[in-house]
């Protein structure tokens, strides 16, 4: 993601964004997460990949993403040597989809960026209505207390919460919160798309 997107929650800047590329929101109130980053922005190809990968049973998509992430401008800086930890989808979703996208984008980023390790350590414990037509505090109230850690990890293990799209960074904020429960202190991000 380029500096016209503030790292703490990915929400557009002005052409003439602060340095630090933080919105005033995440300088004020900074969120749970140390950067987030972005290969695509939501758009044409960017918002047809998700679909795809999201609706489509997107395995198909596993050789493009690779080619794509191992070329992706800052890759090294945000992936290597980091855990990968996908956004779990609820036991009830995975059944009727049958796959999760996050895993799935996960393993490519691993493949794209050799040092690194995808550990499942995140559990979904309810089923979130969906957030697509939620507004930004209906969506942080939906996505509030919906994961946790499943067992305590290292604090100096480096983590990636890695999902497909990242709209309000809700989603990615409630994940990063249950990390740090767990012992988590250096957490980012990774979407395959935002806006």
């Amino acid at each position: 993601m380029k500096g016209a997107y503030c790292r703490g929650c990915g929400c557009p800047l002005p052409e003439h964004g602060p340095p630090e590329r933080r919105c005033a929101r995440c300088r004020a109130q900074p969120p749970p997460l140390d950067d987030v980053g972005s290969l695509l922005r939501y758009r044409a190809t960017g918002a047809r990949l998700v679909q795809c990968l999201k609706y489509e049973n997107g395995r198909y998509l596993r050789p493009e993403l690779v080619r794509l992430l191992a070329g992706m401008e800052g890759g090294a800086e945000l992936f290597a040597g980091r855990v990968l930890v996908p956004v779990p989808l609820h036991a009830v979703r995975l059944r009727k989809r049958g796959y999760n996208q996050a895993d799935l984008l996960a393993e490519a980023v691993a493949m794209a960026w050799p040092r690194t390790r995808t550990s499942s350590l995140l559990e979904r414990t309810r089923a979130t209505p969906s957030q697509t037509r939620l507004q930004r505090e209906e969506r942080k109230r939906n996505m509030r207390g919906a994961f946790v850690c499943r067992r305590p990890m290292p604090p100096q293990d480096p983590f990636v919460l890695i999902d497909d799209v990242l709209t309000t960074g809700a989603t990615l904020a409630a994940c990063a919160e249950a990390l740090r429960a767990g012992g988590a202190r250096r957490i980012s991000a990774f979407t395959l798309a935002h806006g």
